[in-house]
């Protein structure tokens, strides 16, 4: 079997980011969770804000910081966005949750790279031309969401790739 993983680092954060109207744009932001925050933008990194620091400490940081709060519902629905995505090219998707991650774990902040989708391809490589045209055809679909997204194919160590970043795929040199 060929597996795709689609890896979403950044989930929490962009879905939250998306509901800020446009007179927001241009300001750091993070996502806090029990008063700490849980994912910081680049923006909001390049003053000095990091994942685990405490709300006072980031807002000295950056005064002009915009803060929200960690929505499970709202990472859901982004999440099923990318699924409903991934359903496109295979029936086989299956998905992983930052709030099944803490339930799983028992951990109050799930590490964002476990975050994802991943398709069952092998079965649907000859209707979409190839792994390469598969790719091409996924990013694009992907690409309007708005997510950052790394993409890996391979076998079993498929979703183990897309964490570590970006991989060159062993069916062709060019994705």
């Amino acid at each position: 079997m060929l597996w795709i993983a689609l890896h979403l680092p950044a989930l929490s954060l962009e879905s939250w980011a998306a509901t800020r109207g446009p007179d927001q744009a241009g300001l750091p932001l993070a996502l806090l969770q029990a008063q700490q925050v849980l994912h910081a933008d680049a923006l909001a990194q390049a003053c000095g804000v990091r994942p685990g620091m405490k709300r006072a400490t980031a807002l000295a940081l950056a005064p002009d910081l915009l803060l929200g709060a960690a929505d499970v519902r709202r990472d859901a629905q982004a999440l099923r966005a990318v699924v409903h995505v991934a359903l496109a090219f295979s029936p086989s998707v299956a998905w992983a949750t930052p709030a099944e991650l803490r339930g799983a774990n028992a951990n109050p902040a799930p590490s964002p790279a476990l975050v994802g989708v991943r398709l069952e391809v092998q079965s649907c490589l000859r209707y979409f031309g190839g792994l390469p045209a598969l790719l091409d055809r996924l990013r694009a679909a992907l690409a309007p969401l708005g997510h950052q997204v790394r993409i890996a194919s391979a076998g079993a160590t498929t979703w183990h790739s897309a964490r570590q970043g970006p991989i060159r795929c062993r069916a062709c040199s060019t994705c």
